[in-house]
């Protein structure tokens, strides 16, 4: 693995850490039973939307698609937001639910916006 990746992949971990504990302290505003913790589903940088879904490339999964709906809730940086506010390259972090046809969508995405 080169320097560069090492120090990528170093940083990217620290955000997570990073966004992990920032959603403990905020875990009131986070999808659940109210005075439970979640952990998130997803965690990973938007790539880009594509037809209903946000697309985001994860450390574990590679790239996934999030399904979302005018019912996702979004944080951007700590304010209210919407899936229209998320940008290429911000750190999200998203709990997912089921309906009823099984699929899987986001119920709350948390997001980041990553210095450049």
């Amino acid at each position: 693995m080169t320097p560069v990746l090492r120090i990528a992949g170093a940083v990217l971990l620290a955000a997570l850490m990073g966004l992990a504990a920032w959603s403990v302290q905020h875990q009131s505003s986070l999808p659940g039973r109210p005075g439970t913790q979640r952990d998130p589903d997803l965690a990973g940088l938007v790539e880009r939307y594509d037809d209903g879904a946000v697309i985001a490339s994860t450390v574990t999964d590679g790239m996934q698609r999030i399904a979302v709906t005018a019912d996702t809730a979004v944080t951007v940086g700590g304010a209210p937001g919407t899936v229209a506010d998320l940008r290429p390259g911000f750190l999200i972090a998203t709990w997912r639910k089921p309906l009823p046809t099984g699929e899987l969508v986001a119920a709350a995405i948390v997001a980041l916006p990553m210095a450049r």
